[in-house]
């Protein structure tokens, strides 16, 4: 999956994803070359080669860049939660949506019952069982026991008789009734950083912003292109053709893919076999799936490289600090280091963040009016223009393509 422009939450979403999909590719033979001892050769690897269409010169609506104050609030709301810190509180009140500590000991018909989260003293004495708890009705296994935690005094020892469920993971007390003696440890409270120049300074200095008003204008330029990207990369993306795939390059994206599916779905006690069945389809059928979604990840890492090579579009470090900061890192090294988890390389990212903001620099917003009354004509155009018919203009882009062909592994 390649890592595009896009909001912060969607980059750590995607980051993630990555950290999960590019797993140790696993050594597997074909079946082909198992077969035949050997003696066939392997297929010559492709270089790949792409022919660049359009991609400057399209045109937005004011409505499809616009960025509002609520846009950058969340974005900004987004950056915070990542430096959140919590706090454990040992005195007040607790309340409902609380997340508190607690240690209880529980008695089943005058015996002290015990499971295997049950902690032991050294003497052999029963400690009790401590866990977090959020304090919202039917959200713990017990019914009741949440609600009998609401509105104590933390430290305070509370005694609830309540009872096990019939459905209860242990048959033996199932139904039964219990006596709980809880203590309060405390209440976890989680702290969300303020966003002020102190704050921009101490993470975001390295990429050159020392001020909040700054560093927000920044987000919104940044959510603008966000915007842009987003209402023409699919277009751009369809313009331009793949002559030939790099071959090594795809088979390394379906062999990451393959064998991430193979450790998910072996993780759950199944195999391949019985996962090609649940979805309905044969082997050859998903590996056709899974390969053409790897080729469409590879098509844009050469649209990417296309333009920057002729455009003369190169990485450089200020360009690096600032994506870094955008997406929610405090330097480039730590950036650079969840990118090789995630199996990607800070050149190229960087290169592709360079390429798409030249892209938007490069689109034309408009006013709303201006994109409806061309969408009109261009449909009336259509329905008026025979389906065989070549118009000169598109003999004219045809002509004016140009085909680059892709280097990356030379």
């Amino acid at each position: 999956m390649e890592i595009r422009r896009t909001g912060f939450s969607e980059i750590k979403k995607e980051v993630e994803m990555k950290k999960k999909m590019l797993a140790v590719a696993l050594c597997i033979c074909t079946i082909f070359s198992m077969s035949s001892c050997g003696k066939e050769k392997e297929p010559e690897a492709t270089k790949g080669e792409l022919t660049l269409g359009k991609y400057k010169g399209y045109t937005v609506s004011e409505s499809e860049a616009a960025v509002s104050d609520e846009d950058i609030e969340k974005y900004i709301t987004s950056i915070l939660r990542t430096y959140q810190t919590t706090e454990n509180v040992t005195e007040g009140t607790t309340a409902e949506g609380d997340v508190i500590n607690v240690t209880y000991h529980r008695t089943v018909n005058g015996e002290e019952y015990t499971d295997s989260q049950t902690v032991k003293n050294e003497d052999g004495s029963i400690a009790g069982n401590t866990e977090n708890v959020t304090l919202k009705t039917d959200s713990y296994k017990i019914e009741g026991f949440t609600d009998g935690l609401t509105g104590k005094t933390v430290g305070e020892t509370v005694e609830m008789d309540l009872k096990f469920p019939e459905d209860y993971s242990d048959k033996a007390v199932a139904g039964q009734d219990v006596h709980y003696s809880v203590l309060i440890n405390h209440i976890r409270v989680t702290v969300t950083p303020e966003y002020t120049d102190d704050f921009v300074s101490e993470h975001y200095a390295f990429a050159g912003f020392t001020s909040a008003d700054e560093f927000r204008e920044f987000i919104k330029e940044e959510i603008r292109y966000i915007n842009i990207n987003t209402a023409i990369w699919d277009d751009i993306l369809a313009d331009q053709t793949v002559e030939s795939y790099p071959s090594d390059e795809v088979q390394s994206y379906v062999d990451r893919m393959m064998a991430q599916y193979t450790s998910q779905i072996s993780a759950y006690g199944y195999s391949m076999d019985a996962y090609y069945q649940a979805m309905g389809k044969t082997e050859d059928e998903f590996k056709k799936e899974v390969e053409d979604a790897c080729k469409n990840v590879v098509k844009e890492k050469m649209f990417i490289r296309a333009v920057a090579e002729k455009e003369g579009i190169k990485y450089n470090d200020d360009a690096a600090a600032k994506y870094a900061a955008i997406s929610g890192y405090n330097s480039v090294e730590d950036f650079s280091k969840r990118l090789e988890e995630a199996g990607e390389e800070l050149d190229y990212i960087v290169v592709s963040y360079l390429v798409q903001n030249f892209i938007c620099e490069n689109t034309t917003v408009v006013p709303d009016s201006e994109t409806t009354a061309s969408q009109e004509t261009s449909d009336e155009t259509s329905a008026d223009t025979p389906e065989d018919t070549t118009t000169d203009e598109a003999q004219t882009n045809q002509a004016e393509d140009e085909t680059t062909e892709d280097t990356s592994e030379n």
